[in-house]
């Protein structure tokens, strides 16, 4: 079942990197929607959200 990520934390996330994907480095303002934010580690294999 997901897990919400918490606004403080998608906020972090966002800053960390200047509003683009990690993986391709396209522009959150040139998407169409909202970036997902996704754990590196599962949580159902032990991942927490922090």
């Amino acid at each position: 079942m997901p897990r919400k990520i918490p606004a403080v934390i998608r906020r972090q996330v966002a800053l960390r990197a200047k509003y683009r994907c990690e993986y391709c480095l396209i522009w959150q303002d040139d998407f169409y929607d909202n970036f997902q934010i996704d754990h590196i580690r599962s949580v159902k294999h032990g991942g927490l959200t922090e």
